[in-house]
């Protein structure tokens, strides 16, 4: 018997009380979320509105030359693009009914079906690796048919290879040249973009720290970059002498939901996708404004989730976030989809 419901009951889900013994088997683990860490998290909490700003500041570089007897030049300062984070609430909810919760055969089982939590992270998870699935576009439509914009505070793309700079018409480009595949020379090209493609908004040179390698869960790119960040000589070399400069240099982080759709669903045409990230406070601004951690809502008596006229209790998760990003600047990426 096959049955699913978002209500357990006795005649739904008659595999829990009727007399045929069973021993049930649960499905596979859910992924591990890995998204968070590329992040800066900014746990807001109650009691501050459902909005916060999030907004560039800059000043000049060099100090300038000072004649004997004239005024010292001044710098410039300025504020530069913003985006807004706006709350956002999700959650999820089961039914399970006396006849249910007594009679059933199998409490341990019982329990985990009725158990939400990791619903809430699950979706977080998603939602902060679609930044990445879907860098290329300043919107896509997420899971419950609503259009996200996911723009950077130029209107661009996360990953664009014209960037704008807010007090200069200099622009930059984050695009990992060529879009290729991951390999030991092409993230030396990810660092050459890096090294030169980093640019304050008055366009002088700046450094980012780029300590993230971050790919799908596509086995050939996982063995590669392992092969590329562990081995202790460099990987193309005719000798085992020869040093490998990539040891240990990022850390690798395998996103499973990287190469999926809207809805979660595998996407082969994303699974060479690969990017380089800051990430840490004062590196990329790429924000997941929390107001409200994952948390479990459950039945009490006299509470809104007992039903004491059907003797239904119903069991949920509520989560709320939002997820921006400032400016481009410290994400590199190469969207190949070979």
């Amino acid at each position: 018997m096959i049955a699913t419901g978002t209500q357990l009951n006795t005649l739904t889900q008659a595999d829990f009380s009727d007399t045929v013994r069973r021993f049930f088997v649960m499905n596979p683990a859910k992924v591990t979320p890995q998204a968070r860490q590329l992040f800066q998290v900014d746990s807001i909490g109650t009691g501050n509105g459902t909005q916060k700003l999030y907004q560039e500041m800059d000043t000049g570089t060099f100090a300038r030359f000072k004649a004997e007897g004239e005024n010292v030049s001044k710098t410039q300062a300025g504020s530069g693009y913003t985006r807004t984070a706006v709350l956002q609430r999700y959650g999820i909810e089961i039914d399970i009914t006396y006849e249910e919760r007594m009679y059933n055969q199998d409490q341990a089982v019982m329990n985990k079906l009725i158990n939400l939590s990791n619903f809430g992270v699950q979706r977080q998870e998603l939602d902060l690796t679609h930044r990445f699935t879907f860098s290329g576009a300043t919107t896509y439509t997420n899971m419950d048919g609503q259009v996200v914009n996911i723009a950077t505070g130029d209107s661009l793309a996360l990953i664009s290879a014209s960037h704008t700079l807010a007090f200069t018409g200099t622009t930059y480009s984050n695009v990992i040249t060529g879009s290729p595949v991951l390999s030991e020379a092409n993230l030396a090209v990810a660092e050459l973009v890096g090294a030169t493609n980093v640019l304050s908004n008055y366009g002088d040179k700046r450094v980012m720290n780029f300590n993230k390698l971050v790919i799908a869960d596509y086995p050939t790119n996982i063995n590669l970059a392992r092969q590329i960040l562990q081995s202790d000589a460099q990987i193309s070399a005719p000798n085992a002498a020869v040093l490998n400069v990539y040891k240990s240099k990022y850390d690798l982080v395998v996103l499973p939901y990287l190469a999926t759709t809207a809805t979660g669903a595998y996407d082969s045409a994303k699974k060479n996708y690969w990017f380089l990230v800051a990430a840490g406070a004062g590196q990329w601004n790429g924000f997941l404004a929390e107001w409200e951690p994952e948390n479990l809502v459950m039945p009490s008596p006299g509470n809104n989730l007992v039903d004491s006229h059907k003797d239904v209790w119903t069991y949920g998760v509520r989560i709320g976030y939002d997820i921006v990003a400032v400016a481009g600047r410290g994400v590199l990426g190469s969207l190949n989809a070979s």
